[in-house]
């Protein structure tokens, strides 16, 4: 019962948030003086920090106007869409892979950076005439911090349903900024919907008369 076969945990220091993995620990005798047992798997990272959460998918469905810049400072209608958005939000322990920190207890030179706020949106729309986007801003509310990052197309080649186009966010915690007492106040996405064409990008508005973005705001908040 006491006895790790493969003898590759995760530990970390007491009363920090400095995460080790060792590939020495196979016994509760072998525990370093000064520091506790995490878990074998990078997850055991997040049940240590109180972070092991699954969002619901949030959704949103709008109807706006498809609008194109006829001239400077003027907005010509084109046409109603509708507008339909879902955002995905998962945490992740970061862990780098790096031979160069490999020592004599951690040969795989494996290193706990912080955790990642991952976001994924899903636009979609019915009609339009070329790729619906949606632009947008990631914030996390951890502790009495903010961090942010913008939503962006997939690097490299990725799958897609057609008629939908896909903006990720990265949102990293540095293990500096970590404890295990802070909490998540909320992870927030806001956005606007655009229609991409080659010569340039449409906004979708509110209105005609009054061409405000059409917007979008999904929360995720902790108790």
């Amino acid at each position: 019962m006491l006895i790790d076969p493969t003898g590759m945990d995760w530990i970390v220091a007491e009363g920090t948030t400095n995460y080790q993995w060792r590939d020495d620990i196979n016994a509760k005798s072998t525990m370093p003086k000064g520091y506790q047992y995490v878990g074998a798997t990078d997850n055991d990272i997040l049940n240590h920090l109180g972070m092991n959460y699954n969002f619901p998918e949030l959704n949103t469905n709008d109807i706006g106007m498809v609008v194109a810049d006829a001239e400077l400072g003027k907005y010509a209608v084109s046409h109603l869409v509708n507008v339909k958005e879902k955002s995905n939000a998962t945490i992740t322990a970061n862990v780098s892979f790096n031979k160069d920190n490999a020592t004599d207890n951690n040969s795989l030179g494996r290193t706990f950076n912080g955790v990642s706020i991952n976001v994924t949106d899903v636009s979609s729309n019915s009609g339009v005439d070329g790729d619906m986007m949606g632009g947008g801003l990631v914030s996390v509310q951890y502790g009495n911090k903010t961090y942010k990052s913008a939503l962006k197309e997939p690097e490299g080649t990725y799958f897609r349903q057609t008629g939908t186009t896909i903006g990720v966010a990265n949102v990293i915690i540095p293990q500096s900024d970590l404890s295990v007492g802070t909490k998540f106040s909320q992870i927030q996405v806001n956005g606007n919907w655009f229609v991409q064409k080659p010569e340039g990008r449409t906004p979708v508005v509110i209105h005609a008369l009054v061409p405000y973005p059409l917007s979008f705001k999904h929360t995720w908040t902790f108790k």
